[in-house]
């Protein structure tokens, strides 16, 4: 590797997870911060329960008399809910691109009965329709995939840095 003091490099990742090696191999500075301008809030789904990540329970899950959703899409949906009447936003994080449609596919059923303005309806179709006409024009045809255009129409989206 040459060595040119007038390189600069700055990179910013929430997935490497050896930094220092990486460090030592670039003989760089390393910054690091926890910050964070919403913060975060974890919950763990442990039986019929949501949980914080200290423990403290946030309420026993109700099944859903609509469907049959297994016990962590009931969890999500009853945290997205909760958001949603706080006028809030929920972000999941997931491993994959698949992890993130099998976690998004169940919900659907749930966001399908929300009412939702009639401007906020129309923007996302012509956000759908501006989406498929960006994939329409790419030379490789997969920059947006279908499923994520789908989701789109009711309110929910995903961004995945994998397979």
């Amino acid at each position: 590797m040459s060595n040119n003091r007038f390189l600069q490099i700055i990179a910013m990742s929430a997935t490497v997870s050896n930094t220092n090696i990486l460090q030592k191999f670039l003989d760089a500075t390393y910054f690091h911060t926890s910050f964070r301008p919403i913060p975060l809030q974890e919950y763990i789904v442990f039986q019929d329960q949501i949980l914080t990540k200290t423990g403290e329970s946030r309420g026993i899950l109700a099944p859903c008399s609509a469907s049959k959703q297994n016990i962590c899409d009931y969890a999500v949906a009853s945290i997205i809910e909760e958001s949603l009447s706080n006028f809030e936003q929920t972000i999941i994080f997931c491993g994959s691109k698949y992890s993130c449609v099998q976690t998004l596919k169940p919900l659907l059923s749930f966001f399908k009965n929300l009412s939702c303005d009639s401007n906020i309806m129309e923007e996302r179709k012509k956000l759908q329709v501006s989406l498929r006409q960006t994939s329409a024009d790419d030379f490789l045809g997969n920059l947006v995939d279908e499923t994520l255009i789908e989701f789109v129409e009711f309110g929910l989206a995903y961004h995945h840095a994998g397979n």
